[in-house]
């Protein structure tokens, strides 16, 4: 069987394909060959900080592979550390255009200087000019009455910054969370 024949039957049963692992630039190639246009890209690629290795021409590569995705999706996101993320916010060339900074952290997320993880995270939003937002699916009840009768002003979306705790499974529970 072919893979475009593949590809369909997944889609067909789970609305969604995961492709085998391969490099960024030639699955985005593969995907625009079999003449599909995904609605949203997702990279997350390693942050240059030592694990996964250091490139010394870390953001050129990734506008590289991202200057092979903005011309056949809808929606861009970039996820990363801070301080790698910001490298790219206003490097994105057209047709995609940033639309917001998404940012999370865990308040109670041991120290990074003992060798654990970061307490924070970023992806970068960019989209096409026109590229559907799905603000409806974070919509209260009396918001979702509104959208569908036309009576809104403005369309309220999603929190940007989203704080949770952080679980891990080795300590307690009160130290997770201050709880008991």
């Amino acid at each position: 069987m072919n893979i475009r024949k593949q590809i369909d039957l997944k889609l067909d049963k789970y609305g969604v394909v995961i492709l085998p692992e391969m490099e960024a630039k030639e699955s985005m190639h593969l995907i625009h060959s079999l003449g599909y246009r995904p609605t949203t890209t997702i990279l997350d690629p390693w942050y240059n900080r030592g694990t996964g290795g250091v490139r010394d021409d870390y953001v050129p590569y990734i506008l590289n592979i991202i200057n092979t995705i903005k011309d056949n999706t809808d929606h861009l996101f970039l996820w990363g550390f801070p301080e790698i993320v910001a490298n790219f916010v206003n490097k994105v060339d057209k047709p995609l255009e940033f639309v917001t900074w998404l940012t999370w952290f865990f308040k109670n997320c041991p120290s990074v200087i003992r060798g654990w993880r970061s307490s924070q995270q970023a992806c970068l939003h960019y989209a096409i000019k026109k590229a559907k937002m799905y603000p409806e699916n974070f919509f209260n009840a009396q918001q979702e009455l509104r959208f569908e009768n036309n009576q809104m002003r403005f369309i309220p979306g999603p929190n940007s910054l989203k704080e949770n705790s952080l679980i891990l499974d080795y300590n307690s529970k009160k130290e997770q969370t201050g709880q008991t």
